[in-house]
Protein backbone atom coordinates (compact mmCIF):
# COMPACT_ATOMS: atom_id res chain seq x y z
CA UNK A 1 0.00 0.00 0.00
CA UNK A 2 1.15 3.52 -0.71
CA UNK A 3 0.49 5.12 2.64
CA UNK A 4 0.66 2.00 4.79
CA UNK A 5 -1.67 -0.92 5.02
CA UNK A 6 -4.90 -1.56 6.80
CA UNK A 7 -6.45 -4.82 7.88
CA UNK A 8 -9.45 -4.16 5.66
CA UNK A 9 -7.34 -3.63 2.52
CA UNK A 10 -5.24 -6.69 3.34
CA UNK A 11 -8.42 -8.74 3.74
CA UNK A 12 -9.79 -7.49 0.44
CA UNK A 13 -6.51 -8.02 -1.40
CA UNK A 14 -6.09 -11.50 0.07
CA UNK A 15 -9.46 -12.43 -1.38
CA UNK A 16 -8.90 -10.66 -4.70
CA UNK A 17 -8.75 -13.95 -6.57
CA UNK A 18 -12.35 -14.61 -5.54
CA UNK A 19 -15.20 -12.47 -6.75
CA UNK A 20 -15.82 -9.54 -4.45
CA UNK A 21 -19.30 -8.54 -3.44
CA UNK A 22 -20.59 -5.10 -4.34
CA UNK A 23 -20.07 -3.78 -0.80
CA UNK A 24 -16.49 -5.08 -0.64
CA UNK A 25 -15.72 -3.70 -4.11
CA UNK A 26 -17.01 -0.26 -3.10
CA UNK A 27 -14.95 -0.40 0.11
CA UNK A 28 -11.88 -1.38 -1.87
CA UNK A 29 -12.38 1.40 -4.42
CA UNK A 30 -12.88 3.94 -1.63
CA UNK A 31 -9.72 2.70 0.07
CA UNK A 32 -7.69 2.91 -3.17
CA UNK A 33 -9.08 6.40 -3.82
CA UNK A 34 -8.16 7.61 -0.33
CA UNK A 35 -4.67 6.12 -0.62
CA UNK A 36 -4.16 7.83 -3.98
CA UNK A 37 -5.28 11.19 -2.59
CA UNK A 38 -2.97 10.78 0.42
CA UNK A 39 -0.07 9.88 -1.88
CA UNK A 40 -0.64 12.87 -4.16
CA UNK A 41 -1.25 15.30 -1.29
CA UNK A 42 2.40 14.94 -0.26
CA UNK A 43 3.67 15.53 -3.78
CA UNK A 44 1.67 18.45 -5.14
CA UNK A 45 -0.07 21.65 -4.11
CA UNK A 46 -3.45 21.02 -2.44
CA UNK A 47 -5.33 23.55 -4.58
CA UNK A 48 -3.96 21.98 -7.75
CA UNK A 49 -4.98 18.53 -6.51
CA UNK A 50 -8.53 19.77 -5.77
CA UNK A 51 -8.72 21.35 -9.23
CA UNK A 52 -7.77 18.07 -10.92
CA UNK A 53 -10.07 15.98 -8.74
CA UNK A 54 -13.18 18.16 -9.09
CA UNK A 55 -15.62 17.36 -11.91
CA UNK A 56 -15.16 19.41 -15.06
CA UNK A 57 -17.93 21.68 -16.26
CA UNK A 58 -20.47 19.66 -18.19
CA UNK A 59 -18.82 16.38 -17.16
CA UNK A 60 -20.94 15.54 -14.14
CA UNK A 61 -22.84 12.44 -15.27
CA UNK A 62 -26.23 11.82 -13.71
CA UNK A 63 -26.61 8.22 -14.90
CA UNK A 64 -24.39 5.16 -15.29
CA UNK A 65 -24.85 5.42 -19.07
CA UNK A 66 -23.60 9.01 -19.06
CA UNK A 67 -20.66 7.99 -16.88
CA UNK A 68 -19.82 5.12 -19.24
CA UNK A 69 -20.07 7.39 -22.29
CA UNK A 70 -17.72 9.83 -20.58
CA UNK A 71 -15.26 7.02 -19.84
CA UNK A 72 -15.39 5.81 -23.46
CA UNK A 73 -14.76 9.37 -24.62
CA UNK A 74 -11.75 9.56 -22.30
CA UNK A 75 -10.46 6.20 -23.55
CA UNK A 76 -10.21 7.40 -27.14
CA UNK A 77 -8.77 10.76 -26.12
CA UNK A 78 -5.09 9.80 -26.00
CA UNK A 79 -2.23 10.31 -28.42
CA UNK A 80 -3.44 9.55 -31.96
CA UNK A 81 -6.58 7.68 -30.97
CA UNK A 82 -9.05 10.47 -31.78
CA UNK A 83 -7.87 10.31 -35.41
CA UNK A 84 -8.13 6.52 -35.59
CA UNK A 85 -11.25 5.96 -33.51
CA UNK A 86 -13.08 9.15 -34.43
CA UNK A 87 -16.33 10.26 -32.84
CA UNK A 88 -17.60 7.76 -30.31
CA UNK A 89 -21.18 8.67 -31.20
CA UNK A 90 -20.91 6.41 -34.26
CA UNK A 91 -20.05 3.54 -31.89
CA UNK A 92 -23.28 3.91 -29.93
CA UNK A 93 -24.82 0.91 -31.69
CA UNK A 94 -22.01 -1.53 -30.90
CA UNK A 95 -21.68 -0.08 -27.39
CA UNK A 96 -25.39 -0.66 -26.69
CA UNK A 97 -26.24 3.06 -26.45
CA UNK A 98 -23.47 3.30 -23.82
CA UNK A 99 -25.20 0.97 -21.39
CA UNK A 100 -22.33 -0.81 -19.56
CA UNK A 101 -24.54 -3.70 -18.42
CA UNK A 102 -25.69 -4.35 -21.96
CA UNK A 103 -22.10 -4.09 -23.23
CA UNK A 104 -20.97 -6.79 -20.80
CA UNK A 105 -23.97 -8.97 -21.68
CA UNK A 106 -23.41 -8.50 -25.43
CA UNK A 107 -19.68 -9.29 -25.32
CA UNK A 108 -19.29 -11.97 -22.63
CA UNK A 109 -16.33 -13.56 -24.44
CA UNK A 110 -14.23 -10.42 -24.26
CA UNK A 111 -12.77 -7.66 -26.36
CA UNK A 112 -12.45 -9.78 -29.51
CA UNK A 113 -16.23 -9.90 -29.91
CA UNK A 114 -16.48 -6.12 -29.58
CA UNK A 115 -13.63 -5.76 -32.08
CA UNK A 116 -15.48 -8.00 -34.57
CA UNK A 117 -18.73 -6.08 -34.07
CA UNK A 118 -16.97 -2.80 -34.82
CA UNK A 119 -15.41 -4.33 -37.96
CA UNK A 120 -18.80 -5.62 -39.18
CA UNK A 121 -21.08 -2.76 -38.21
CA UNK A 122 -18.99 0.41 -38.13
CA UNK A 123 -16.44 -0.30 -40.91
CA UNK A 124 -13.70 2.03 -39.62
CA UNK A 125 -11.34 3.54 -42.16
CA UNK A 126 -8.34 3.20 -39.84
CA UNK A 127 -6.34 -0.02 -39.65
CA UNK A 128 -7.76 -2.76 -37.43
CA UNK A 129 -5.23 -5.46 -36.54
CA UNK A 130 -6.39 -7.79 -33.78
CA UNK A 131 -2.97 -9.50 -33.71
CA UNK A 132 -1.22 -6.26 -32.73
CA UNK A 133 -1.75 -5.55 -29.03
CA UNK A 134 -0.72 -1.92 -29.61
CA UNK A 135 -3.30 -1.31 -32.34
CA UNK A 136 -5.58 1.52 -31.21
CA UNK A 137 -8.71 -0.55 -31.86
CA UNK A 138 -7.42 -3.44 -29.74
CA UNK A 139 -6.51 -1.08 -26.90
CA UNK A 140 -9.84 0.72 -27.26
CA UNK A 141 -11.95 -2.47 -27.20
CA UNK A 142 -10.14 -3.83 -24.15
CA UNK A 143 -10.53 -0.52 -22.33
CA UNK A 144 -14.25 -0.24 -23.17
CA UNK A 145 -14.95 -3.62 -21.58
CA UNK A 146 -12.73 -2.82 -18.61
CA UNK A 147 -14.60 0.47 -18.07
CA UNK A 148 -17.95 -1.34 -18.22
CA UNK A 149 -16.75 -3.80 -15.56
CA UNK A 150 -15.46 -0.97 -13.39
CA UNK A 151 -18.74 0.92 -13.09
CA UNK A 152 -20.99 -0.11 -10.19
CA UNK A 153 -24.53 -1.16 -10.99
Amino acid sequence: MIGGSSKNSERILAGSSALLGLKEMREFRAHVWNEAIAYLAHRMDGSLLREYMSPSEGRNPQTIMQAYRSLVDSIQNRQGMPHSIGSIDRLSGVLCAFDPRAVLATYPNGWGDLFSAIERQVHPLSRMDRENGHNFWVVFCKACLSAAKYLPF
